[in-house]
C-alpha cells in the first residue's frame, strides 16, 4: 500500500553556533567540565517541518548523514520529554532536514532539540515561559538551553547558564568542516591530561567586539581552549587546521578558531561579500565544505 504523503504545517529552522571564545575550568563532581563560553548563532540551520498527530503519536522522518536512530534522535527526546512532563496527549508528526552536519562542534542535535521543544510547546498550547523552557532543555542536553534564545550569550556551568548579549548589529563568518568527526568526550577527557595554557584569552573583548559589532576586535580576541586536545584526539583535525589556516589567512580573514571540540573550524570576516568570496576559495582550495553566514 503507498503511504499517503503528510503535509507539513509549520517550518522552523533550527540554527547553528560558533564558540567565539571557550574556557574550561576544571572538572565537576559531576563528571562535567566547567566551562565559560561565549556561543552565537550563525545562519547555517537544519529545517523541521511540523504536523499535530493524534493519540500521542511521535513520528520522525529524517533527511541527511550520519544520523542516529530514531529513537535516540534528541528531537524525539525533546518531544516525548514534553509529553511526559506535561502529560499532554498531543502528538506530532516530525521531519527533519539535517544540514548541519553531525560532529562538527556547530551544535545541530541541541539546536534541533531545542526547536522541538518550542514547536512542540506551541502545538501543544502549554504556554511554558522561556526560562522554565530553557531548564527543560538543560536536561537533554548542555548547549540546548542556548538554542532556546539563540541569538548571542555568554554561558556558564556545563554549558546550561545563559546570559543574553547585546549584539550590535550582523556578523559575518566562513564555517569549512573537514570531512572527519571528533568525539566531544574524547576531547574533554585529554583535557585533564594537558598542561593549561598559560595565556587565557579575554572573554571581555569578545563580548564588547559582538556589542560593538566590531569584527577586527573579534578576529583578534577569538579563543578556545579545546583546539590542542581536539588536535591531539584527531591528528587529521591538526593536518585539517594547518591548511585552513592558509587558506583563511589568503581569503583576508580577521581571525580563525576551532567552533566548540571540532570539527569546524571559522574565520571572521568585515562583511558580506568578502565572506561569499572567501567560502568559494577555500572550498576550491582546500576541497572541503564551505559556508559564508551571519550572525543571527
Amino acid at each position: 500500500m503507498q503511504r499517503t504523503q503528510i503535509k507539513y504545517s509549520k517550518k522552523s529552522l533550527a540554527f547553528a553556533k560558533l564558540n567565539l571564545f571557550l574556557a574550561v575550568n576544571g572538572k565537576r563532581d559531576d563528571g562535567y567540565h566547567e566551562i565559560e563560553t561565549v556561543m552565537l548563532a550563525v545562519g547555517l540551520c537544519d529545517e523541521l517541518y511540523f504536523e499535530n498527530a493524534r493519540g500521542g503519536e511521535v513520528e520522525l522522518v529524517a533527511e541527511g548523514q550520519g544520523l542516529p536512530p530514531v529513537e535516540e534522535n534528541l528531537v524525539v527526546k525533546a518531544t516525548r520529554l514534553l509529553q511526559r512532563r506535561f502529560e499532554t496527549r498531543g502528538g506530532v508528526r516530525i521531519r527533519l532536514k539535517k544540514n548541519i552536519p553531525p560532529g562538527s562542534g556547530l551544535g545541530g542535535g541541541s539546536s534541533d532539540a531545542a526547536t522541538a521543544l518550542k514547536e512542540g510547546s506551541r502545538l501543544w498550547g502549554l504556554k511554558i515561559g522561556g526560562e522554565e523552557l530553557q531548564r527543560i532543555a538543560a536536561e537533554l542536553g548542555s548547549d540546548v538551553p542556548f538554542f532556546i534564545r539563540s541569538g548571542a550569550s555568554v554561558c556558564g556551568g556545563r554549558g546550561e547558564q545563559v546570559r543574553p548579549i547585546h549584539s550590535g548589529g550582523k556578523m559575518y563568518f566562513v564555517i569549512a568542516i573537514p570531512p572527519v568527526e571528533v568525539s566531544t568526550s574524547m576531547v574533554y577527557s585529554r583535557v585533564d591530561s594537558l598542561t593549561k595554557e598559560s595565556e587565557l584569552g579575554n572573554i571581555d573583548r569578545v563580548i564588547s567586539s559582538i556589542e560593538q559589532n566590531d569584527s577586527s576586535m573579534l578576529g583578534a580576541s577569538l579563543f578556545n581552549e579545546l583546539s590542542e586536545p581536539a588536535s591531539a584526539v584527531c591528528p587529521e583535525l591538526r593536518v585539517f587546521g594547518g591548511k585552513l589556516k592558509e587558506a583563511f589567512q589568503a581569503s583576508g580573514c580577521l581571525g580563525y578558531s576551532l567552533s566548540g571540540s571540532g570539527s569546524a573550524w571559522f574565520g571572521v570576516y568585515p562583511d558580506r561579500i568578502s565572506a561569499a568570496r572567501a567560502a568559494s576559495y577555500v572550498a576550491e582550495n582546500e576541497g572541503v565544505s564551505a559556508y559564508a553566514v551571519q550572525s543571527v
